[in-house]
């Protein structure tokens, strides 16, 4: 084997631990949350969603991305299609972040009314606020973005002149 097969090799054992890794600690977050009953207040919401986006982040977008960077030949658009999977999980995961952080945020500098303003099920509302965001927002280059028709056959894009 050539020294690059050899460093694709230790780039997808690295990338396979860090995969499985993942997958292993964010089941245990999301099982200790569903067996622990004492973890069903709202800021858990979101913490089961990051857990959730990660957990798909290391079963989906991580072996995605490894199929992506490898050799095999794919059509334009399954490829797309796969790095729009890999960008709607790892933008939940950041969106889950940020609602972690704005409901933290809310419970520190409004303690009296938090509990008003953070129920369940306004939690569970920002978790598919967080959800929706990062599918249609994953999915732009499927509907026309990625202006594939504007490509020359080296595969540098062009300025379409229509476009201007």
């Amino acid at each position: 084997l050539a020294m690059a097969d050899y460093m694709d090799l230790i780039y997808m054992s690295f990338e396979i631990w860090i995969a499985f890794t993942c997958c292993l600690g964010n089941a245990l977050v999301i099982w200790a949350v569903k067996l622990n009953h004492s973890l069903r207040e709202p800021t858990f919401c979101f913490i089961v969603s990051l857990a959730v986006a990660d957990f798909l982040v290391g079963a989906v977008a991580i072996p995605s991305a490894i199929f992506v960077n490898s050799e095999v030949e794919t059509s334009f658009h399954g490829c797309l299609f796969i790095c729009c999977i890999v960008m709607i999980l790892t933008e939940s995961s950041i969106l889950s972040l940020l609602a972690i952080a704005v409901d933290r945020y809310l419970h520190i500098k409004m303690p009296f009314r938090y509990r008003r303003i953070a129920a369940q099920k306004q939690s569970w509302l920002g978790v598919a606020v967080c959800w929706l965001i990062s599918g249609i927002l994953g999915l732009v280059p499927i509907f026309g973005w990625h202006n594939k028709g504007s490509m020359n056959s080296t595969g540098n894009s062009a300025i379409n002149a229509r476009a201007i």
